[in-house]
């Protein structure tokens, strides 16, 4: 659902450089921009205000050997660079807090896509997307979280992340009630393939 932006609601010790990413990484990393502007494409990451103009919301992210590489914020799908990308190198879920290194900090929902690694080791890969009309009719077999929180707070972190512990395999959707869905797969197409087979 629209809400207004108001950037990271944790604390980030982010280290200022672009992130350095070996060669299957940085394949992978276009592959998530061509994702991030398919979604955006589709109408499934609506735009937001902020201070220097205008974002979408949405985000995606994709593990790596030092941690997980995940869109920045703020970002405009639709003309993402690699610069757009920020790498998490790790966190503490208790303490909001997380550690970055990008050349902007990582996503106001990094913390969500945390708790899902932490929670999933099996997920490679995690794709955000808005789709009000769905979130008002979620699909059967689509886990919903058990309550509502704020975007990008730790109880939202957590409630996405028991909803990921409850499926099994190393796919799945979510929708994360008053806000959103969320899928993630091994891979970034396999985590991507579920919320495009709904289009």
């Amino acid at each position: 659902m629209a809400e207004s932006y108001g950037g990271p609601k944790f604390s980030c010790d982010l280290r200022k450089q672009r992130p350095e990413l070996g060669d299957d990484e940085n394949r992978a990393a276009i592959q998530l921009l061509d994702c991030c502007k398919r979604f955006h494409s589709m109408g499934l990451a609506p735009e937001y205000d902020h201070a220097t103009g205008k974002g979408t919301s949405g985000n995606y992210s994709f593990r790596t050997a030092n941690g997980f590489l995940v869109t920045a914020t703020p970002k405009h799908a639709a003309s993402m660079t690699l610069d757009d990308l920020t790498l998490v190198t790790g966190g503490n879920l208790q303490a909001n807090a997380l550690a970055a290194t990008g050349l902007k900090p990582p996503s106001s929902e990094a913390l969500m896509h945390f708790a899902i690694y932490s929670a999933k080791p099996g997920a490679g890969a995690i794709v955000h997307w808005h789709d009000d009309q769905m979130l008002n009719n979620v699909p059967e077999g689509i886990v919903e979280t058990e309550g509502e929180a704020p975007a990008g707070t730790v109880e939202f972190a957590k409630l996405a992340a028991k909803a990921a512990s409850s499926i099994s395999g190393t796919n799945g959707v979510i929708a994360l009630k008053g806000h959103g869905f969320v899928a993630f797969g091994k891979d970034i197409d396999e985590a991507e393939r579920a919320p495009l087979s709904f289009y």
